[in-house]
């Protein structure tokens, strides 16, 4: 297995970790608007992005499968 799991399927996004706001992202749009709110915001914010995992594993290098 390539990686740790931190968190479950029900994990629910935290709304700041030490006082810096976080926007969850868990698709490509949410992603975008997220992205969007960040760079408008004044400070430091913190994008959470959930990475489809069927997808990152085709970035794999085969040969170490």
């Amino acid at each position: 297995e390539y990686g740790t799991p931190l968190h479950g399927e029900k994990y629910e996004s935290a709304g700041s970790f030490f006082g810096v706001p976080v926007l969850p992202a868990r698709d490509e749009p949410t992603y975008r608007q997220a992205l969007a709110e960040a760079f408008a915001m004044d400070g430091p914010v913190i994008v959470e992005a959930f990475p489809n995992e069927r997808e990152y594993d085709e970035l794999l290098l085969k040969g170490n499968r």
